[in-house]
């Protein structure tokens, strides 16, 4: 632990221990910097935390690989996503079954993560999720209301601009490829980001300051003379 130290008429005295006060004031200055960068709000369960961020390479690239041979099948093949599928569960059905007969004639234990207790959720774990879901459904059903109502011009525009383009490429782009574009970049973006993250917040801070400026000057431009539905009275 570092200590200032003052000489005075040949004399040293302590003044003050700045060691533990300098590294708590730089943990804090670190915490909010995180806080602050456009990406700190995205939040993850962890163990898909682990798979984009590469962190067993073994285990992401075999997720990745399986992945992309399985999109490649589909994307060349006649079968459809819905006939794989069934395909893959009736084999692992089949899997299980003969694996739980042999291991009951060979007197080798059963599959513990396929027990009843590993099998069975807790009451807290309900109740947990349901709030949360009640939670969503509660935020969606607000902007319906607010869609409805036509008070939210902004709003409006919003998810009328994001149907049209969900339209057209739709029209361009099959479904499949599209979530396998998503596979794609929910498993580069988080690592190059991790790896670039100066630059690429500087990058997303001037974007978001220009976005803001246009949004701030067409809702004083157009929006604000659009005349807005009255609210329904409640008898």
């Amino acid at each position: 632990r570092r200590r200032r130290t003052r000489w005075t008429k040949g004399h040293r005295r302590s003044t003050s221990t700045i060691g533990p006060r300098r590294s708590d004031e730089a943990r804090d200055a670190m915490a909010q910097n995180e806080a602050s960068k456009p990406m700190a709000k995205v939040r993850v369960p962890e163990g898909v935390y682990e798979l984009v961020m590469w962190t067993d390479p073994i285990k992401s690239g075999a997720v990745f690989g399986a992945t992309t041979v399985a999109y490649i099948l589909l994307e060349h093949s006649s079968y459809t996503l819905l006939s794989i599928l069934s395909y893959m569960l009736l084999s692992l059905v089949i899997a299980l079954f003969v694996y739980s007969n042999l291991a009951s004639f060979l007197n080798r234990p059963q599959l513990t993560m396929l027990s009843k207790e590993n099998l069975k959720l807790s009451d807290d774990a309900v109740q947990a999720s349901s709030e949360k879901i009640a939670t969503t459904i509660n935020k969606v059903l607000g902007m319906v209301e607010r869609l409805a109502s036509g008070q939210d011009v902004m709003l409006s525009l919003k998810v009328g601009g994001i149907l049209y383009l969900a339209g057209k490429i739709g029209n361009a782009v099959r479904l499949l490829t599209l979530l396998y574009v998503a596979f794609l970049l929910a498993f580069t973006l988080p690592k190059a980001y991790r790896m670039y993250d100066k630059q690429l917040d500087e990058v997303l801070v001037l974007i978001k300051q220009h976005i803001s400026k246009l949004v701030a000057l067409v809702n004083d431009k157009v929006l604000s003379k659009i005349p807005k539905a009255k609210p329904v009275e409640k008898k």
